[in-house]
């Protein structure tokens, strides 16, 4: 997790440097062809940024739970029907499954909508960064399917705690075989706990 000096540098950064974090957002995206490790999709930085509106819209999500929401929704939906939501690319790091270069895209998120809020949160047991959605996502942009695979997500881990997810999401096969920083093949899509 970053600290709060260092995600307010970051935020600093991106709207002194917003045009150079545009064309990081457009390298992930054009990186490569549809594959297994984009889960045969072009990553879709709106998709990206309404998946994150839709699991914070009426609530607030931490960080870390955020972004395990994210790669169940992506990997389910690709278990399910053979193609990612996304199109993001998740790298195993030590507090589970990530979007791959998650802080820029985060910090993406918060810049260009004014909508998707961060909050810290401190108590004598936790800290952390929780997002919250002032408006409702873009559905027009999801297919049936990947609205019912967000809407089966949300429902599924809504009692989980963001220690809970992260616990589970580290029981995942595509987890276990994969070392920190390396990227999680969709392939592993196959053999998701029951959701």
């Amino acid at each position: 997790m970053l600290g709060f000096e260092k995600r307010k540098e970051i935020l600093i950064r991106i709207k002194r440097e917003k045009d150079y974090y545009l064309k990081i957002a457009e390298d992930i995206s054009n990186r490569s062809e549809p594959n297994v490790n984009n889960g045969n999709r072009v990553f879709d930085f709106e998709k990206f940024h309404n998946a994150i509106k839709f699991f914070c819209f009426r609530g607030k999500v931490f960080k870390t739970k955020l972004t395990k929401l994210i790669f169940f929704a992506d990997f389910e939906h690709f278990r399910q029907y053979s193609i990612s939501i996304t199109g993001a690319r998740y790298a195993h790091l030590p507090y589970g499954p990530v979007p791959d270069n998650y802080e820029t895209l985060l910090g993406l998120v918060l810049e260009n909508d004014s909508n998707v809020k961060l909050e810290e949160y401190w108590d004598d047991d936790y800290s952390g960064e929780l997002f919250i959605s002032d408006a409702e996502p873009n559905y027009s942009i999801f297919s049936n399917s990947e609205i019912k695979v967000l809407s089966t997500i949300k429902e599924k881990f809504a009692v989980y705690s963001t220690s809970g997810i992260r616990e589970f999401s580290h029981n995942e096969v595509g987890y276990q075989k994969t070392n920190n920083g390396e990227i999680i093949s969709y392939s592993f899509a196959k053999e998701l706990q029951e959701i």
